[in-house]
C-alpha cells in the first residue's frame, strides 16, 4: 500500500483566517444596521441580510429578481 503525505497546514491557516474575517464581517454588519444585498448574476436573484429583507418586507430565506429590486430604487438614486 502506497500513500502520499500532503502538508495541509497552509490551507488550514487560510481557512482559519477566513473564518475570523467572516466573524468580524458579521459583527460589523450587526453593528452598522445597514441593509446589505448581493446580486447572483447567474440566477438573477438578489439576496440580502436581515435589515434588507425587513425593508423589502420579505423573509430572510427569500430572494427577489433584479426587476423587482430595480423597481424599488428611488429615481434620484437610479444613476
Amino acid at each position: 500500500i502506497m500513500g502520499t503525505m500532503i502538508d495541509i497546514s497552509d490551507r488550514k491557516k487560510s481557512e482559519q483566517a477566513n473564518k475570523i474575517l467572516h466573524e468580524r464581517l458579521e459583527l460589523i454588519i450587526k453593528a452598522t444596521n445597514d441593509a446589505i444585498w448581493d446580486w447572483d448574476i447567474i440566477q438573477d436573484k438578489i439576496i440580502g441580510n436581515g435589515v434588507y429583507c425587513q425593508l423589502l418586507g420579505i423573509d430572510i430565506d427569500e430572494s427577489v429578481d433584479f426587476e423587482i429590486f430595480i423597481s424599488r430604487v428611488h429615481p434620484e438614486d437610479f444613476d
